[in-house]
């Protein structure tokens, strides 16, 4: 099943990378799909060790908010963003969102690791420049 089919079966509304609108809020549903998940994974394993919580608040705050330095997606039609990259990389933070329900406190940490990361990769294939 191709990215965004797989995006638009769990995802309610998911209008796919069509257009500019279409691209950004696409995006805005990814982050808050994810975001969902991080804080009912919060509130699931509270209390939390100060440095965990911090580090979950930080990555909360960044499914929230656009971040305006990888606006090139909804640039008017931008030649240099891969769509299928974007689309890959969404079906990941999903994927990875799903896995929320399931980690525990000792799993956290590394959890955590991989949020960030696949936070970064969606932002390098949004902004049209390779992942790290």
């Amino acid at each position: 099943m191709a990215p965004e089919t797989d995006l638009k079966t769990k995802i309610d509304g998911f209008p796919g990378y069509g257009d500019d609108e279409a691209r950004e809020k696409s995006d805005e549903l990814v982050r808050s799909y994810l975001g969902e998940r991080l804080a009912e994974l919060q509130q699931r394993l509270e209390p939390l060790d100060a440095s965990l919580n911090d580090r979950l608040g930080d990555l909360l705050m960044r499914t929230v908010f656009t971040n305006q330095a990888v606006h090139k997606l909804y640039d008017g039609g931008s030649t240099d963003v891969d769509l299928d990259a974007v689309a890959r990389a969404d079906e990941q933070t999903i994927a990875l969102a799903d896995q929320a329900s399931s980690i525990d406190s000792a799993e956290l940490g590394a959890y955590l690791i991989s949020v960030s990361k696949i936070l970064d990769e969606r932002e390098a294939a949004m902004s049209g420049r390779p992942s790290r």
